[in-house]
């Protein structure tokens, strides 16, 4: 029996342990100016359309869950951070990510408790349920597609609360904190901001403004089209 050669990425992915604590909060660039998440807290089912004449985005999330929103993206800002560190640092990395609840709400600003693990563990089933098709970032006539989370693994404690997580990035995201012109890093005082455009706003302006001491100048493009 004859056999081809696996692929060079059909080994077992290795297990990257999230860690750091006090470190800079990154962001993906691209993620911080398109639509990709829902700016309100009440779930919301109908998808997001955004073209405009360079690129073209839907996002997708059907019942139970929904769409991932602004707030659950909180614990993919973490992740990516705990990577970019671990890279600044020359260790080992992988898509496959596991952490702590205590570890991420600490540097989340948010409280400990029962309410707080919920909403942990309905976030990572929002960005797990959240689909994307793109052609940012895909060139030559392109498209992809991803989910925001595309594994998770929960561990839970005695009283039945999310403990400790495994979760799996997609390589879209895995691709852009590799490389450090896709991502940029936030106040930790955005953590507190508790309005959606709120949130969105500081996002857009810190991804155009970067570190322009001469200003920065947003001009309205009028074929963008946003469902």
């Amino acid at each position: 029996m004859s056999l081809r050669s696996p692929p060079s990425n059909d080994a077992q992915m290795g297990l990257f342990s999230a860690i750091f604590t006090d470190i800079a909060i990154r962001d993906a660039r691209e993620a911080m100016e398109m639509p990709f998440l829902s700016l309100s807290k009440q779930p919301r089912f109908r998808p997001i359309h955004y073209t405009s004449r360079k690129v073209e985005v839907t996002v997708s999330g059907g019942p139970p869950y929904g769409i991932a929103t602004i707030w659950d993206w909180d614990l993919i800002m973490w992740l990516l951070s705990q990577v970019r560190q671990a890279i600044d640092r020359g260790e080992p990395v992988s898509r496959k990510v596991v952490f702590h609840r205590y570890a991420f709400l600490k540097d989340a600003r948010r409280a400990q408790g029962g309410s707080q693990y919920q909403r942990l563990e309905d976030a990572i089933a929002r960005l797990k349920n959240t689909n994307i098709v793109t052609t940012i970032r895909a060139t030559k006539r392109r498209t992809v597609m991803f989910s925001w989370i595309e594994y998770a693994d929960i561990e839970r404690d005695a009283q039945g609360n999310l403990a400790r997580a495994i979760v799996v990035l997609p390589e879209w995201l895995f691709e852009a904190v590799s490389n450090r012109s896709l991502i940029l890093s936030l106040h930790h005082d955005y953590f507190l901001l508790t309005g959606g455009i709120e949130r969105w706003l500081y996002r857009f302006v810190r991804k155009g403004a970067g570190r322009n001491r001469g200003g920065w100048k947003w001009t309205m493009q009028l074929d963008i089209n946003i469902q």
